[in-house]
Order: structure tokens, then sequence, then C-alpha cells
């Protein structure tokens, strides 16, 4: 699929790989060119998003069934009938995509989540570092789960805490390849147990360490050598 056929108003996801972490990000499609395409723009709590040289970005439209990823762009900032929006430029053919070759494996480790419920959408962690020093209070607050499963795009958490769609949580992992920090928002909620836990909630992340995909066939490869036995 050709740049030049993207519709209108149809929402897109953004991938951005910065320095040592991943960021998802959602838009809307405002214009559409043969060499770019310009977004609602981005940005949380009256900062916009800033997209640097070095990022590697990349975007994802569905087209009826059909996934279509569009790579190795440039993301600016711009002005579209007066009003600022995010623009891309690069490769203008998207090829086709299957989001389910994402590889998730069962990890079951207790673990604790950090979440806020007060409607604040975080894009980057130190932007919600520098508002909870300017408010003298934290944003957040710790609970106990189980990291059910995981995959480079999200997570699947069992809680007894009681959270919304879209509320965004974050959590680490301590691994052999060091810390991986994840955060996301909730998008599904089912009530599935595992143990004292009687809720599973999907997770879609927002940001995440980029030696996320080193850890998943890390421990696939383990449980591989488990099942061999």
């Amino acid at each position: 699929m050709e740049m030049k056929e993207l519709k209108l108003g149809r929402s897109i996801e953004i991938l951005v790989t910065r320095e040592d972490y991943k960021l998802h990000l959602i838009s809307k499609l405002e214009d559409v060119c043969e060499d770019h395409i310009s977004v609602t723009l981005i940005e949380g709590n009256g900062r916009k998003f800033i997209f640097k040289d070095t990022d590697q970005i990349e975007f994802i439209y569905k087209d009826d069934n059909r996934l279509y990823k569009f790579r190795h762009l440039k993301g600016a900032i711009t002005v579209l009938d007066n009003t600022y929006v995010h623009s891309f430029y690069g490769p203008v053919e998207g090829e086709s995509f299957n989001r389910r070759n994402a590889f998730r494996v069962f990890l079951g480790e207790e673990n604790t989540f950090s979440w806020t419920g007060n409607g604040y959408e975080e894009i980057l962690h130190e932007y919600r570092e520098k508002m909870e020093e300017a408010n003298g209070e934290r944003l957040t607050k710790d609970c106990p789960c189980i990291i059910k499963d995981l995959s480079e795009n999200g997570a699947g958490i069992f809680t007894n805490e009681r959270l919304e769609l879209s509320d965004f949580v974050s959590f680490e992992l301590l691994t052999s390849l060091g810390k991986i920090r994840c955060i996301g928002k909730v998008v599904r909620v089912s009530n599935e147990r595992q143990g004292m836990y009687r809720t599973l909630y999907g997770v879609q992340f927002t940001e995440v360490s980029n030696v996320i995909s080193k850890y998943i066939f890390a421990v696939q490869r383990l449980q591989l050598k488990k099942t061999r036995r």
C-alpha cells in the first residue's frame, strides 16, 4: 500500500525506538500526500512530543482487516491549516504486517506495578517525574500482582486492584540483561483468576526498554529446553 492511499480520519500506531527504550503512540490522520502524512498533534499535559533525528520511526495502518507497516521515517512538528500537527516523511510504500508474529512468553512472576488512575496520560516517564516534583506528591500507587505473560507489545497482569480501561501502569523486570522498565495502558479486562488474584488486565505498552526482545527470546529458549527434557 502506498502512503497516498491512506484514508483521512483513520487512527495509526506510531512506533519509536529511542536510545534504550521504545515508544508506542496513537494519533489520527489529518492529511495525506504522495510523500508524507500529517496526524493530530501528539501531546500530553500541554507538552508537545518532539521527535529526534536519531529516532527510528515506523507507523502501522489498518485497512479493513489488513495491517501495513511504513518504516524508516522522520517526524517533525509542522503547520496544517493554521494548526500544529506531526508530519512523517520517508518511503512512500508500506509492507503487509502480521502483529501475531510477535512472540509471547509465559512468566507467572510475582511483581509490583505502579498505576495512575486520575486520567493523567503520560507520554514519557520523565514528564511524570517532573509533574510529581512540581506537585510535591506521587501521582501513582504501588500494587502487588503477577505478570502472567509478556510480549514486545504488552503484558497480562493479575491483580486485585480495580483498574479502568486507559489507566496507565508501569512495572520493572530485573533480568540478566539489566532492568527492563515497561509502561503501558489497560486495554482489556477479564474475570480470570490466578491464586489470590481475581482479575486479569491486558496492557499495551506505550514505552518499553529496547532489550525486551532479547529477554523474551532468552526466556523462550529456556522454556523450550525444559520442555525437551
